[in-house]
């Protein structure tokens, strides 16, 4: 199932399930996901269901459509993760069928993908960022309401040893060998 999820803007939090055929998202009320957000156009932008792969394009809005941070001059076809910019609101498209045959990993040059730091509670999300795009994730980690000790900050800190692993190392054998060692070198009561 694909859903586009309000990560930022007027209507954050929430979800959007989408179905089969053509999915309008604007101002006006009968588009299929009605926005609050007074900097989208009435009828700002649509997406189609082709088979198994959902196609974006602009419906001559007024201020654009962006995906990923690029302005769209045609039809994009969307990814798990992906970024979606309609006036102020900036939605996530998820899709399960995706994330489930790429088992969360994408090729180089295929997009980017997004690394989300979410709290003990999978409701509550600390921190959304956009991979290969030079966005920190250092920062995000260290962010103040991350305090010195705290689990979670000690997690997302071994999430960037693993990540820097898996940039740095391309022998397979080697890559999981070291893997292994940061995750048994780690406190056993991080993970409980």
């Amino acid at each position: 199932m694909a859903r586009l999820v309000v990560d930022a803007g007027p209507n954050e939090g929430m979800v959007f399930p989408l179905g089969e055929g053509v999915t309008t998202i604007g101002r006006s009320s009968s588009n299929l996901i009605p926005l609050s957000d007074k900097r989208s156009s009435r009828f700002h932008a649509e997406i189609v269901r082709r088979h198994s792969s959902y196609q974006l394009r602009d419906a001559g809005s007024r201020n654009g459509t962006s995906v990923n941070g690029v302005r769209l001059t045609d039809e994009y076809v969307l990814c798990h993760g992906d970024q979606v910019r309609v006036g102020q609101t900036l939605f996530v498209f998820e899709d399960e069928e995706q994330m489930a045959a790429s088992s969360g990993l994408r090729q180089p040059g295929s997009g980017t993908s997004t690394v989300r730091l979410a709290d003990e509670t999978p409701t509550q999300m600390c921190g959304s960022v956009r991979a290969g795009l030079g966005a920190d994730l250092e920062t995000v980690v260290a962010r103040d309401r991350f305090p010195e000790g705290d689990k979670f900050r000690e997690r997302a800190q071994l999430l960037l040893r693993l990540l820097a692993k898996v940039r740095s190392v391309f022998d397979l054998d080697r890559l999981l060998n070291e893997i292994m060692e940061l995750i048994f070198g780690t406190r056993p009561d991080l993970f409980v």
